[in-house]
């Protein structure tokens, strides 16, 4: 595939420019791709929309049946950037032409059916990596965030960091956000708190020796990203720390998907006030070992519905009933 470049590192109105004028680029070098392999359908990605727009139009043109993953909401996800009307635009087609609409958790589906009258089928993500069998108890004050930090949860993890303080913790984050960015933001004093693991052994390692371990997406009245984003959000790191079985606090609004999968499979516990005093409340809570083991060993048993041949099985045969 043609690669697009979303940041040429140029003013941003040329940038955006340059964006839409590697289309057609991209659209003749996968039709060159699509004459030599001669498939039998596509299927198509988000969350990069270029690509997105570019297969989808492709196999129209081409006459060839084409499948969606939705990784994210297309609309909602893109929403208050330039991109907005273009992405309203591209769903409305995507949703009336396609047999096979994919999406990556009950939320997007739940979503999309409510809010679009469109049918879709959960792909959860693939997880197929070490996995503990049993809680383990650990009482070192030790909490940690692994992600990306940005207009989703910078206030939620502001919140969660002054909590975590409040009651003694250390609090750990692996991320390749600005550390200047979160002293800025308060959620970090130290540079000492910033750790970027990119190896996947030593993360998992990492994980394991954690008290407890926090996710967090803001308050739709504090973020500039769409409320059914926000809403609909299921971090990707969630996998492996439902396998590691160290108990999640979760802190955003008990109606987000991230809250229900966490209530529903009794594997963490959710803040759902966007105080930190609540916040402190829920994390005194967690000072209860018995409490500790049973969400880690039910974190550990919901981890099962990521496994590898649940998805691929799915897959192969909804794309195989289309030929």
């Amino acid at each position: 595939m043609y690669s697009i470049y979303s940041d040429l590192k140029l003013p941003v109105k040329i940038n955006q420019f340059f964006q839409k004028v590697q289309i057609p680029l991209a659209n003749n070098r996968l039709k060159k791709i699509i004459n030599h392999v001669k498939p039998s359908q596509i299927l198509s990605i988000y969350p990069e929309f270029f690509h997105l727009k570019s297969s989808f139009d492709v196999s129209n043109q081409l006459g060839i049946p084409n499948s969606i993953y939705f990784h994210d909401a297309l609309y909602e996800g893109l929403f208050n950037s330039y991109l907005e009307n273009s992405a309203l635009e591209l769903q409305q087609q995507i949703f009336r032409k396609t047999k096979n609409i994919f999406v990556i958790s009950d939320g997007l589906r739940d979503l999309f059916n409510e809010k679009y009258k469109t049918s879709s089928i959960i792909l959860r993500h693939i997880y197929n990596g070490a996995q503990n069998t049993s809680f383990e108890e650990i009482n070192n004050r030790q909490a940690f965030y692994c992600g990306s930090i940005y207009g989703i949860n910078f206030n939620s993890l502001r919140r969660a960091s002054q909590a975590l303080a409040n009651e003694g913790y250390d609090f750990n984050i692996s991320t390749i956000t600005n550390y200047y960015y979160l002293l800025r933001k308060n959620i970090v004093k130290s540079k000492k708190q910033i750790k970027f693991i990119p190896e996947v052994s030593e993360f998992l390692s990492h994980l394991n020796k954690q008290q407890i371990l926090i996710v967090a997406l803001d308050w739709p009245d504090e973020s500039t990203i769409h409320k059914d984003e926000l809403s609909t959000i299921f971090p990707t790191k969630m996998m492996e720390y439902l396998s590691s079985g160290r108990p999640i606090l979760a802190h955003c609004p008990e109606n987000y998907f991230l809250a229900k999968f966490i209530i529903n499979n009794s594997c963490g516990l959710v803040s759902s006030d966007p105080s930190i005093e609540n916040l402190s409340h829920v994390l005194r809570k967690l000072n209860n070992s018995s409490l500790c083991k049973e969400l880690g060993q039910n974190a550990i048993n919901s981890s099962s519905i990521f496994r590898g041949e649940n998805t691929s099985l799915l897959l192969y045969k909804t794309l195989n009933s289309s030929l």
